[in-house]
């Protein structure tokens, strides 16, 4: 599982934001999920690159765009291939590419991609975390746990 599948996840997060960039600031359809959320051609062809290229690693793959798997395999990809669909429509660059490796039930790998912003933010087990912030690579360093509480709210869900 290492750096071949590390490399395959932000290729692919990288190509989902290309295609992503391309709708959004162009007319596109706009339909609406089982549950009232916003579902748009953005998604889609989103979904459709990351299931095209998370494929050749042999694993299944688990979409937020795709009807759920009955069985629950051991080792999958999990992705929400434009998190944030709501402020993709508000045209605020405040949305996401979401890939995670799973195995066990546990997130093993990670990748976060903020294409209107050009950010990139990496997580894999046992290594360093690290993001990319236009064309700069930094590592994240974990903080300590604080006292004090701390919350984030979504300007599009009071929940």
């Amino acid at each position: 599982m290492g750096k071949n599948f590390l490399h395959i996840a932000i290729c692919a997060a990288r190509e989902a934001g290309k295609v992503i960039m391309e709708y959004y600031h162009t007319d596109y359809l706009v339909e609406s999920k089982s549950d009232g959320s916003p579902l748009t051609s953005a998604d889609k062809k989103s979904n459709e690159i990351l299931l095209s290229l998370l494929k050749k690693t042999g694993l299944p793959i688990v979409s937020e765009e795709c009807k759920e798997n009955s069985d629950k395999p051991n080792t999958y990809w999990l992705i929400d291939p434009l998190d944030g669909t709501k402020d993709f429509l508000a045209h605020n660059d405040e949305f996401t590419v979401n890939i995670a490796l799973i195995q066990q039930n546990i997130p093993i790998l990670g990748v976060v991609y903020a294409p209107a912003l050009d950010e990139i933010y990496v997580g894999q087990k046992g290594s360093v975390t690290w993001c990319m912030i236009k064309g700069m690579r930094k590592e994240c360093n974990p903080t300590e746990k604080s006292i004090s509480c701390r919350m984030a709210i979504s300007r599009f869900h009071n929940h």
